[in-house]
């Protein structure tokens, strides 16, 4: 949808379904994607730490949560 700027992200932050389930490998495909649409992503880590999500929301200029 071409009128979407905004991505709220809630997840775990461990990739297990898809195409692709490497974090580094997600993130320079989302990367990739995203550089024409310039969508912000912002993230919120369920659990423990996620690497992944907190490049996902800084490559997007968006936020990072993490909650326990």
């Amino acid at each position: 949808d071409m009128a979407v700027d905004t991505v709220y992200l809630l997840s775990d932050g461990e990739p297990s379904v898809g195409a692709i389930i490497e974090p580094d490998a997600l993130a320079l495909e989302v990367a990739r994607w995203n550089r024409s649409r310039r969508v912000t992503i912002h993230t919120i880590a369920i659990g423990p730490d996620s690497p992944l999500l907190r490049q996902l929301a800084m490559q997007s200029g968006g936020i990072y949560l993490q909650r326990k």
